[in-house]
């Protein structure tokens, strides 16, 4: 069931971003509760955990509402997954590479990020799979696709939302232009293959500035957004080279991680990445 897309236009989201395992997937996700705003009381863990509960075992997945914003994304089919999720099957009926997409589930709302992968991005007629939890409200006010961006910098849905990733965008790929900057500077280092150099540029990328107070909330989200994405890759390096260094010790000896091979493998990455914008 496609609702008008005008009916639920001029809505306002605003990204709490959740970095945990999904920092490199790409996948953030909000509350329609806007920043400025606080709860007045936290709800009971487990009453609420009970609440969500009894409604993924009552919901239809033929009777959700659904509510597109946008022009040319096409639902092809929707399904309850262990009585928890829903998995949307997606089409791009554009003619335009999709890089990102935005929908809302209920009170909570969801953005994928494909920009940084290119094989992630979603070719014109392509289609894809979305898997979303089953949210507060997603019987009542359903699911709405807020916004979809493509790899050319445009988008196409609910104005407020498409703003939304652009100020996010902007911000990650600031902070990635900083941090590639630092890795650039570790890379001509004379111990650019020492883990002291790795150690140090890990502690300049954490120090990277990511707050203000010009009111451009989105923006620097985005700029923690990005600082917490190099972190994130630079640490996995680390910990590469940690278990590099144990297996020459005699356990499960493998080849040599060379820091300076990855850290311009992570620079050629990210340079076509913010080339882009």
């Amino acid at each position: 069931m496609m609702k008008n897309k005008h009916l639920v236009s001029g809505s306002r989201f605003v990204s709490l971003i959740v970095f945990i395992s999904w920092t490199l997937l790409g996948l953030s996700v909000w509350s329609s509760v806007t920043r400025s705003q606080k709860r007045q009381t936290a709800p009971n863990p487990q009453t609420f955990m009970e609440e969500i509960d009894a409604l993924a075992e009552r919901l239809q997945p033929d009777n959700v509402p659904v509510w597109n914003m946008t022009s040319s994304v096409r639902l092809i089919k929707i399904e309850k997954v262990e009585n928890r999720f829903l998995r949307l099957t997606l089409q791009n009926a554009y003619d335009k590479k999709i890089n990102g997409f935005q929908v809302s589930v209920g009170n909570v709302g969801i953005h994928t990020e494909f920009m940084y992968n290119e094989d992630q991005m979603i070719p014109p007629g392509g289609t894809w799979v979305q898997q979303v939890p089953i949210e507060p409200y997603t019987d009542t006010k359903g699911i709405t696709f807020m916004s979809v961006h493509f790899a050319d910098g445009t988008g196409d849905g609910d104005e407020a939302a498409i703003k939304i990733v652009e100020e996010e965008r902007a911000g990650q790929i600031t902070q990635i232009r900083r941090a590639l900057a630092l890795i650039r500077r570790t890379l001509r280092a004379p111990n650019a293959d020492s883990v002291a150099a790795l150690d140090e540029l890990l502690s300049q990328i954490r120090s990277l500035p990511s707050q203000g107070k010009n009111g451009r909330d989105d923006f620097w989200a985005g700029l923690e957004s990005g600082k917490k994405r190099m972190i994130a890759i630079i640490d996995e390096l680390r910990q590469k080279q940690d278990h590099s260094t144990y297996r020459a010790q005699g356990f499960q000896i493998q080849s040599d991680i060379s820091i300076s091979r990855e850290l311009t493998e992570v620079v050629e990455k990210h340079e076509r990445v913010v080339s882009r914008r």
